[in-house]
């Protein structure tokens, strides 16, 4: 025989449809954020070709703080270490920049450094990824060794149990902890009956909570929506903020880099060769102010005074050197 709804039953439900569609309505329009920026190297996919057909090349400046003093100098360190490793000077010219094309030329340094900051995280990721599975085969074979010796244990008949547990000592103790323990079962005794009808009692309260705690969560539920949708949009405008700063960070280092530049008459030199691009690289020296000590021949450690005033510039990756000696070809 089936059973009427109450009235009662019956409003509780069309309640509780209003609050659903009440939360439904709150959460407001859904904010998707935008997709990731493109990687680096997506800028040099057309020169990919390129690179794997021709000769690698590279870019060597000779900046205007040391071209007055010390470009002979330099030019005759770069020959040298050239006809050693069997690389070609195919351009050397001296020349005035203009801050159109030196802003070019920074631009395109720039590109290069972030595809070379991608290529170093995604191969600091991997070496954290190599270590991790490392340590989870460290762990399994550890592990699988002690079960592998308990198990003989249990098969010669003798204890399993590990050796850094403590005997003897404790006898006597454990035989109090257990006399407490028959103490204790005398209390569950005592706990059986009288308190059963409170907790019905209590269930029944709690049952009228829970009703009214339906109407609470779907309010909730809808103020959560909201708010959800507040954080997308609050991270959409934080990741734009940051995206504008990063950029504005480097239109100034742009700007700096090229009025320095600008200062005076440039060397520009277009060097190719199996692997000259390291190879100028080590005659170059760091970027970092800090290591030119550890390496007292490159030309950064013997003219280079600062971070700006660095004495030289070069290409940092391959792909970066074809790109950007076609680029100073169009003014030399």
């Amino acid at each position: 025989m089936s059973r009427q709804p109450t009235a009662r039953s019956t409003a509780g439900t069309a309640r509780s449809r209003m609050s659903t569609t009440r939360s439904k309505r709150s959460k407001g329009p859904e904010i998707e954020l935008p997709p990731p920026p493109p990687p680096a190297i997506e800028k040099f996919a057309n020169w990919a070709s390129m690179v794997a057909k021709k000769v690698e090349r590279t870019v060597l400046i000779i900046k205007p703080d040391v071209v007055e003093e010390h470009e002979d100098d330099i030019i005759q360190l770069a020959e040298d270490f050239c006809e050693m490793r069997n690389y070609e000077i195919v351009e050397c010219s001296r020349i005035q920049l203009v801050k159109e094309k030196a802003m070019g030329y920074c631009l395109a340094t720039q590109e290069a450094r972030a595809v070379e900051d991608e290529r170093l995280a995604k191969e600091e990721e991997e070496r954290i990824r190599i270590e991790e599975e490392n340590r989870r085969i460290e762990m399994e074979v550890a592990t699988k060794a002690r079960r592998e010796a308990r198990q003989a244990r249990r098969d010669a008949g003798e204890s399993d149990v590990e050796e850094d547990t403590v005997y003897g000592g404790n006898t006597n103790r454990s035989h109090l902890t257990t006399g407490r323990t028959g103490r204790t079962g005398k209390a569950t005794g005592r706990t059986g009956g009288k308190k059963t009808n409170r907790t019905g009692g209590t269930t029944g309260r709690s049952g009228v909570a829970t009703g009214r705690s339906g109407g609470r969560t779907g309010r909730t539920t809808g103020r959560s929506g909201g708010k959800t949708a507040r954080q997308r949009a609050e991270a959409l405008a934080e990741t734009q903020r940051l995206l504008e700063e990063e950029n504005e960070r480097k239109l100034i280092i742009r700007e700096k880099i090229s009025s320095f530049l600008c200062g005076g008459e440039i060397v520009v030199m277009i060097i190719e060769g199996k692997d000259c691009v390291n190879g100028i690289l080590e005659l170059v020296g760091d970027d970092d102010v800090d290591y030119w000590p550890d390496f007292p021949d490159s030309l950064r450690s013997k003219y280079g005074t600062d971070s700006l005033r660095n004495a030289v510039e070069s290409s940092i990756i391959p792909i970066a050197g074809h790109r950007e000696a076609e680029y100073v070809k169009h003014f030399i």
